[in-house]
């Protein structure tokens, strides 16, 4: 890989969130995984490819987007983070 997968912090909702990384050859076939489990194309996951460089885009991310994301390549694989770090805010009502 000429360029690795980078962390991404979402600090406020609603918010998407993206993974980029380039390979060293374009048209090879790629694989993402969540937490070692893969992912495929969704309302919510966008996988894309353009020559060499392969991007995931996360739309509405929520807290159980939290965790570890890896693109695998044949024999590369790069791994990075995306952290849901939002607060939550609870109002309370008080009807008299």
């Amino acid at each position: 890989m000429t360029r690795d997968l980078s962390d991404v912090r979402v600090s406020r909702l609603p918010a998407s969130a993206t993974f980029e990384c380039e390979l060293n050859r374009a048209n090879v076939a790629v694989t993402w995984y969540k937490d070692d489990q893969p992912l495929r194309r969704s309302q919510r996951h966008d996988i894309d490819a353009d020559g060499r460089l392969h991007r995931l885009s996360i739309k509405n991310v929520d807290h159980t987007d939290d965790g570890l994301y890896s693109i695998t390549a044949k024999n590369a694989r790069s791994a990075a983070k995306l952290s849901v770090q939002c607060q939550y805010y609870y109002y309370y009502y008080y009807y008299y």
